[in-house]
């Protein structure tokens, strides 16, 4: 019979109750560096929007040590440095402060690849965001002088080195004869 009473006493109960109580004390105390991580979690989204450097960074270290799936520290790297380049850091900030990143959330060699992808992407956002459409296509013209101008010069070199004339310089580099003129003329070196 004294079993049975002690069987149905919960002798359990004061205890959950007492650690439901004072979990959040007891974590701090016996592993403050779990409580961190616990009290931080919840603040990410502050960390983020912060304008101090080391809550990125503490930030980042959050997403190191709390996230074991490799596509959520993708995910998590990816949003670090978007805010990197949108808190607009200088060229030499962003360099080493995601230099820390990367060496705080590593990945697999393919999602390397993937990240660096979106990395070269953002790069260009950030460029093309500063450039009007003017600039746009003055870069473009840009591009194509320089193409033209490559093809030029070894249209020349061509008819130096080879004897040949201009019409077959100018076909062998796929430039007009015209244009190739004009270059000739601006090009001609005196005869020794």
């Amino acid at each position: 019979m004294s079993e049975t009473l002690l069987d149905n006493q919960d002798h359990d109960s004061p205890w959950k109750e007492a650690l439901e109580l004072l979990f959040p004390e007891f974590l701090a105390l016996l592993f403050p560096n779990v409580f961190a991580l616990i009290d931080w979690q919840d603040r990410l989204d502050e960390l983020h929007h912060s304008d101090n450097v080391f809550a990125l960074i503490f930030a980042a270290q959050l997403h190191a040590k709390l996230l074991k799936k490799p596509q959520q520290k993708l995910g998590a790297k990816k949003q670090l440095i978007r805010l990197l380049y949108q808190k607009g850091y200088t060229q030499q900030q962003l360099l080493e402060l995601f230099r820390l990143i990367d060496w705080m959330i590593t990945l697999p060699h393919n999602l390397d690849i993937e990240f660096k992808v979106l990395v070269d992407q953002i790069e260009e956002e950030q460029q093309m965001a500063y450039v009007t459409s003017v600039e746009r296509i003055a870069m473009q013209e840009g591009r194509l002088e320089g193409k033209l101008e490559g093809k030029l010069e070894m249209a020349l070199k061509m008819i130096n080195r080879f004897n040949l004339s201009v019409k077959e310089a100018a076909e062998e580099a796929s430039v007009s004869v015209n244009d190739l003129m004009d270059y000739l003329k601006k090009h001609e070196q005196p005869k020794q």
